[in-house]
């Protein structure tokens, strides 16, 4: 399971932003936070380390986003990922270091793999937090590079350290290549391949109704995309009790919904919407849909998916649905966040009210610089002392971050 995600400097993100998944279930994450402060950045380094961890991906998702520069937080020069993934009692943690070489040009200027038992955490987190407080030159600004330097401060005997790059390679293809993909090649059952094929299978979902209206072609891609330009093959796959669970959900928004069933089209995939009223029932395409029922009906398919990705991100999943929408969609998440890392942004006070208060996180923006904490102690005893409710708050004044000692 993908326990954590620790990033500094990239895009708007601060030198302290992570995005941590309760050992215990649920396992969720909630963003809340104002237009721009850097909710859609956060979700974005998940979709980032996925496309670079492809091999030889990392070039591709540097040119994606603009390049390195456009990359990095403006007056940065490093960005830096820290991904910890965590099997049964085995803990892994991937470092990496990504910068400008050159004036054009890009390197990864440092890439580590540990494995450690999962019972020295908390221990090895202490260690990197107290290096962002140390004086002088001991100081670390960045957490994810303090996380790795405590890692490698490990004695040999008590941690398995796989030191896999220091400094970028002087050749330019290998200067551009993650070394953890390529050992990922070597052996299939390495800490490497189990890392990334937890990467490969995370999603983050970005819903337009507009891209779901089509017919879309066939498709064996057994996940649902980023964007589910496949979701009608999904759903044509779909196990018959899954799709009944699928048609209760949208049942409960559109009362008169009886049927969703996909058609081929040649060589394409249509999604028909049947509903039924005094008269019989008549066919809706999903070009004549609504809006809301899409976009329910897609973010149900990917929370029913069979087996998961290996994490579930959704951005604001209450988009273009109803108010009523929003325990339907409750329902469906807490109970995979059971088993599998989910992780959502909102605008929704209504949402926040039915998930519980220690999966929200304040997404904040202040001197250029995005940070993710834990709501503040002061709000907390509001919602706690029953004077406001989460979503109440939320409209009362803007969310406020604790302070990270």
């Amino acid at each position: 399971m993908i326990r954590a995600l620790h990033i500094a400097n990239f895009r708007s993100l601060g030198g302290d932003v992570s995005v941590d998944f309760s050992a215990r279930a649920p396992h969720l994450v909630v963003l809340a936070g104002a237009n721009g402060a850097g909710k859609s950045n956060t979700l974005d380094a998940f979709r980032f380390l996925r496309n670079a961890a492809a091999p030889r991906g990392l070039t591709a998702a540097v040119q994606q986003r603009g390049g390195m520069q456009a990359l990095l937080r403006h007056g940065t020069s490093r960005a830096h990922f820290v991904v910890e993934a965590v099997f049964g009692e085995d803990w892994i943690v991937w470092g990496l270091e990504l910068g400008p070489w050159g004036v054009d040009d890009f390197a990864v200027w440092d890439e580590a793999l540990f494995t450690n038992p999962v019972e020295v955490r908390d221990e090895i987190h202490e260690r990197a937090r107290q290096s962002l407080h140390a004086e002088g030159d001991e100081r670390v600004l960045e957490f994810p590079k303090a996380l790795v330097q405590a890692l490698a401060g490990r004695a040999q005997h008590e941690a398995h350290t796989l030191r896999l790059r220091v400094g970028p390679d002087v050749a330019e293809s290998r200067r551009h290549e993650l070394s953890v993909t390529a050992l990922r090649r070597a052996d299939p059952s390495s800490p490497e391949s189990r890392l990334c094929a937890l990467l490969d299978s995370l999603a983050v979902y970005s819903l337009a109704p507009d891209m779901l209206r089509s017919p879309q072609l066939r498709s064996a891609e057994p996940l649902l995309t980023d964007h589910a330009d496949n979701w009608m093959s999904v759903l044509l796959r779909m196990p018959p009790d899954d799709r009944a669970e699928l048609l209760a959900g949208l049942g409960a928004l559109v009362p008169d919904l009886v049927e969703l069933r996909v058609e081929p089209a040649g060589d394409h995939l249509v999604a028909i919407f049947e509903h039924g009223d005094v008269q019989g029932a008549y066919p809706v395409p999903a070009n004549r849909e609504s809006d809301g029922t899409l976009r329910t009906a897609v973010m149900l398919t990917a929370l029913l998916q069979d087996p998961p990705p290996s994490l579930i991100a959704i951005e604001e999943p209450e988009l273009a649905v109803h108010v009523r929408a929003m325990s339907v969609l409750r329902d469906y998440i807490l109970p995979r966040a059971m088993t599998t890392p989910v992780l959502l942004s909102t605008h929704s006070g209504d949402l926040l009210d039915l998930l519980p208060v220690d999966s929200v996180r304040v997404v904040d923006r202040a001197g250029g610089q995005t940070s993710v904490r834990g709501l503040s102690a002061r709000q907390r005893g509001l919602v706690d002392d029953g004077v406001f409710t989460l979503g109440q708050l939320l409209l009362a004044q803007p969310l406020e971050g604790d302070a990270r000692g």
